[in-house]
């Protein structure tokens, strides 16, 4: 019976340190949850980026002078374009230079630091898409006039 508790008492133990996440991992996982964070605030505008130019599109091919100028309803559509491409083009890059990013990985500490450096640029870079989406958003309904 002793036998049995000790053994169990060491398998405890082993399990238990096996779950634990160490420092570097969490920064990398905070890492990719704001970089996931920024992607997921933009991504809900992807249709409403399509609704909008599709309003625009339709002012666009109207034959009466419009308020605002043609001018101004061609670029809020372009931008909502370079937008909508900016997004795309964010998660294409991301998933082809983070394709394991989802996969269980058994990485001592200097490895996940490694990794939490090698992501840190993207958080500027799902910032500034993220953003890129708000303002093309923000624009085409100001000039269409909605809020």
């Amino acid at each position: 019976m002793k036998k049995i508790i000790v053994l169990f008492s060491v398998f405890a133990v082993l399990v238990s340190c096996q779950n634990e996440t160490s420092p570097a991992e969490k920064e990398y996982n905070d890492t990719l949850k704001e970089v996931f964070d920024y992607h997921d605030e933009a991504m809900p505008k992807m249709g409403e980026i399509a609704d909008l130019i599709a309003k625009l599109e339709v002012q666009i091919a109207s034959d009466s002078d419009s308020n605002p100028p043609k001018e101004e309803l061609v670029m809020a559509k372009e931008r909502l374009e370079q937008a909508h491409d900016h997004m795309m083009a964010w998660m294409k890059d991301f998933s082809e230079n983070y394709p394991d990013v989802h996969k269980a990985r058994d990485f001592n500490n200097e490895q996940w630091a490694e990794e939490n450096e090698r992501l840190q640029p993207e958080i500027s870079s799902a910032k500034e898409m993220r953003d890129d989406v708000f303002e093309s958003v923000a624009k085409a309904k100001k000039i269409l006039g909605e809020k």
